[in-house]
């Protein structure tokens, strides 16, 4: 029987103790667990499945935000053909740099996608941040996502058990070559304690956010 060898690589280097480096090519995802079954019932909404890829999960939570969309949805990128990332703390400083580059083997034109994020801690619990993506699975355009945060917490006034925090982001979608350009952004308030949680939201998402 005549074979078909293919060979891949994987690389972690740890820079420092906080910051680490992962370099892949032609990764092999084939051991990774299947997908829990799931039932679509009258919902208005596509099915969602997480992420688990390890060259995809290690330092995902660096790329989160308050917002009511999964910003950087990494299982919408198929096949890559090779990636870099750099994920973890200078200083008082979270870096999250993403590169994946995905191949034609399936038909579909080459693409690369980038995501940056960068996040700054002051004081206990309290954040300022700003992300920018470009690349869109499901979009033969260039499109773009770019934005910032804030996170503002204190536990003095209320206790060492009790925090008060304050969120607040804004991000912005283009779609070069369209119309399709739209804004997202929200505050919301939370009062987590012993006895009962609080939280007040408010979050817009526009229509043609994407």
């Amino acid at each position: 029987q005549s074979t078909d060898p293919d060979a891949g690589i994987n690389v972690k280097y740890g820079i420092t103790s906080n910051l680490t480096a992962d370099f892949t090519v032609n990764p092999d995802f084939s051991q990774i667990e299947s997908d829990r079954a799931q039932i679509e019932v009258n919902q208005r909404f596509p099915l969602f499945f997480r992420e688990l890829r390890p060259f995809f999960l290690e330092g995902a939570e660096i790329f989160s935000l308050p917002s009511p969309v999964t910003l950087v949805h990494t299982r919408t990128i198929v096949d890559p053909d090779f990636g870099l990332k750099l994920t973890g703390k200078v200083g008082r400083t979270d870096l999250g740099v993403l590169d994946v580059r995905t191949g034609d083997a399936s038909g579909v034109s080459a693409k690369n996608f980038f995501v940056a994020r960068v996040k700054r801690n002051f004081l206990q619990q309290s954040s300022v941040g700003a992300i920018f993506t470009d690349g869109h699975p499901a979009l033969p355009i260039a499109s773009r996502t770019y934005g910032a945060d804030i996170r503002l917490a204190t536990s003095r006034l209320l206790g060492k058990s009790r925090t008060l925090a304050f969120n607040a982001f804004g991000l912005r979608s283009v779609n070069e070559g369209t119309t399709a350009r739209d804004w997202s952004y929200g505050i919301s308030a939370e009062y987590p304690n012993d006895k009962i949680d609080l939280e007040f939201a408010l979050r817009d998402v526009g229509e043609h956010f994407n």
